[in-house]
């Protein structure tokens, strides 16, 4: 069981955050080979066509005007697309990869503040060195923080709920606090994507393709192939479950289990993320600070600037309240160099 914060320093270094003009076709080639595209009559094939022909231009303004955004048919989605979906059951999927991707695509800078919007053709970013901690907040390392600052009664139910070693959802206010009192902080958008895939940019932590095995995508993975360990697993499984989905820098559980907050920057593809039912990076669990989406299931991990444990020789530097309470008061072996 893991007490102590383990933390991970994340190498300064360049990485093209979102997707390049080429990814996003490989995504959309796969996205349609779960449909088995290949194999629809002309009729279908034309259906289909017509119908992302009218709902593109909608998607895209959708994101860039919302108040002149006008759905191109009267009512929902044409009966015909309707008999489609109903035909080919991972159509909705598919169309969801569609529109994430052509809303990406409407976008050539960032905008309003506490939004990131993505860029048609990626580019490459150069990041500063921080650290990060290996695995999200679980609940043993979280007590001490609720054992000096309660939560509200049916918040402490809910993650009584959880085994020690579980990661723990919590509020996106209780997640900056807690990040603050060790110290921290909660990532931004670019430092969890660098931490989640690598200089290299990866479709996944583990790599380019998809595997449901090396995370927690509990709905998606039938249980007669899930790790003999994990085979009452529910929706969140402890945070060190699957060694071989970590990231290029040995980040923990960026795929799979609970989704994960951010600072202020928002990450596409939370409202798909939602059911733990992943088909490509783009929709790794990550969200920001606005209306709870899935209230009360929400993890987080905390980073850090730098590392200061010269500060920190042990609780006798705790030489005032705001300082000592910056430690874990009921953990005889903490020192703040630990967290």
């Amino acid at each position: 069981m893991m007490k102590k914060i383990d933390w991970v320093k994340i190498p300064e270094g360049e990485f093209t955050p979102a997707f390049s003009q080429q990814q996003m076709e490989h995504i959309r080639e796969k996205a349609y080979q779960m449909v088995g595209l290949d194999s629809w009559s002309r009729e279908e094939r034309f259906t289909l066509d017509d119908y992302l022909a009218k709902v593109r231009p909608y998607w895209k303004m959708l994101e860039i005007d919302p108040q002149n955004s006008k759905w191109p048919y009267d009512g929902g989605d044409p009966d015909e697309v309707l008999a489609l979906e109903d035909k080919y059951r991972e159509l909705s999927h598919t169309l969801t990869i569609e529109r994430e991707l052509t809303q990406m695509e409407a976008f050539t800078e960032t905008s309003e503040p506490g939004r990131v919007k993505r860029f048609a053709t990626a580019k490459p970013v150069t990041m500063k060195s921080f650290y990060m901690a290996r695995f999200p907040i679980t609940k043993v390392q979280g007590q001490p923080f609720f054992n000096k600052f309660p939560l509200e009664e049916i918040h402490q139910r809910q993650i009584n709920r959880y085994e020690q070693n579980d990661p723990i959802p919590v509020e996106w206010e209780i997640a900056k606090q807690y990040c603050e009192w060790i110290g921290g902080r909660l990532p931004t958008a670019l430092e969890w994507e660098y931490a989640a895939r690598g200089s290299e940019s990866l479709f996944y932590p583990w790599g380019n393709e998809w595997d449901p095995l090396r995370g927690n995508f509990f709905p998606t993975l039938d249980l007669s192939v899930r790790p003999e360990h994990l085979k009452d697993a529910s929706s969140v499984t402890p945070v060190d479950s699957y060694p071989n989905g970590v990231s290029p820098f040995s980040i923990w559980d960026m795929a799979g289990n609970l989704p994960e907050w951010l600072d202020r920057y928002s990450h596409k593809g939370q409202t798909q993320r939602e059911y733990h039912n992943p088909a490509w990076f783009y929709f790794i669990p990550v969200f920001v600070n606005e209306p709870d989406p899935m209230p009360g299931y929400i993890g987080f991990r905390p980073v850090k600037d730098e590392w200061e444990p010269q500060l920190w020789p042990g609780f006798g530097a705790a030489s005032s309240e705001t300082a000592f309470s910056r430690v874990w008061e009921n953990d005889e072996d903490a020192a703040y160099d630990d967290l």
